[in-house]
């Protein structure tokens, strides 16, 4: 069982949840509290950190920079990433294709949660090399 899936089932155990008992408690749109592991793990797996540099003429410099944190779900997980922007306080969730949506944050001010956030309950796979560029 690869670590981002460990961290996800202790996030959920943490949380006193099965994964079937989550999705129920989730869908039910009651207020929940999701443990910091979970969403690194959560992460691990899902999420993705991504830096764009992009040639724009109108800019003083002429090439533009934009980072990103999202994580994209099928729409039946709509509830968990309204959950983890809770859990965050930043991004917004938007819809992103025909059946997904996606939770994203793009402003440098409120890319510093995340990175508290994963300085804090770091990353376990690859991704952790994606992040510390990213950072």
């Amino acid at each position: 069982m690869n670590l981002a899936i460990k961290l996800f089932i202790i996030g959920i155990i943490g949380n006193k949840f099965s994964s079937f008992s989550l999705k129920r408690y989730l869908s039910s749109k009651k207020e929940l509290t999701l443990n910091p592991w979970f969403v690194t793990g959560f992460t691990d797996a899902e999420g993705c950190f991504h830096a764009v540099v992009a040639k724009k003429p109108n800019l003083n410099m002429g090439w533009e920079l934009r980072l990103d944190f999202s994580i994209s779900q099928h729409k039946e997980d709509l509830e968990l990433l309204n959950q983890i922007k809770e859990f965050f306080g930043v991004g917004r969730v938007v819809k992103h294709g025909l059946n997904t949506y996606v939770y994203k944050v793009t402003s440098i001010k409120e890319l510093r949660v995340i990175i508290d956030h994963f300085n804090n309950f770091p990353l376990y796979t690859q991704k952790q090399a994606d992040y510390l560029i990213f950072q």
